[in-house]
């Protein structure tokens, strides 16, 4: 008598969460590899990414948010793929690094004001990501202050310039 198939992954159209497709046992085509190229020894200290619309930018960061993020323990949703295979690079580099993930991808107004407005958006958005600070015991109370204003007020516009180097140096002071 014959067996039956495994029937096969879900297709995800427009997944572009690592983790989402892994979780979900979605179909995936493994591009872990991207990562040992990107950390190999006297590479470009700044890698620029380009694709057209719809090649999978958006997933190949995610990929990269979740693989160095020192927040998550990724390292089941990166069994089995060919990243995992470097043991040593896992173990130095994986879950090790503070990281930020930026999309202005839904930035799309006609004006300068409308989109600085949606840019603070997705800055105060980040700064909701990182509300965990506020309870840091390597923050100080004007560091604090700091959080919450980036947090909860509108930016102006050189706030907003400066906004992301601020929560670098938070993030620097927490971990």
């Amino acid at each position: 008598m014959p067996q039956n198939p495994t029937p096969p992954l879900p297709i995800y159209i427009g997944g572009e969460v690592f983790r989402e497709l892994r979780q979900g046992n979605r179909y995936y085509i493994d591009k872990t590899k991207f990562i040992e190229e990107l950390l190999r020894p006297n590479q470009s200290f700044v890698s620029l990414i380009t694709r057209p619309r719809r090649f999978g930018k958006t997933l190949t960061m995610t990929t990269l948010q979740e693989f160095f993020d020192i927040r998550n323990d990724s390292k089941n949703l990166f069994e089995g793929l060919a990243i995992s295979k470097n043991t040593n690079l896992c173990h130095k580099w994986m879950n090790k690094y503070t990281t930020l993930f930026i999309t202005f991808k839904d930035v799309k107004r006609r004006n300068f004001e409308l989109s600085c407005g949606e840019i603070a958006n997705v800055i105060q958005s980040i700064y909701n990501e990182h509300s965990y600070l506020q309870k840091s015991s390597h923050l100080d109370n004007d560091d604090k202050k700091i959080l919450l204003k980036f947090k909860n007020e509108s930016l102006s516009e050189i706030e907003l310039s400066s906004s992301l180097n601020v929560l670098c140096r938070l993030l620097a002071k927490h971990y």
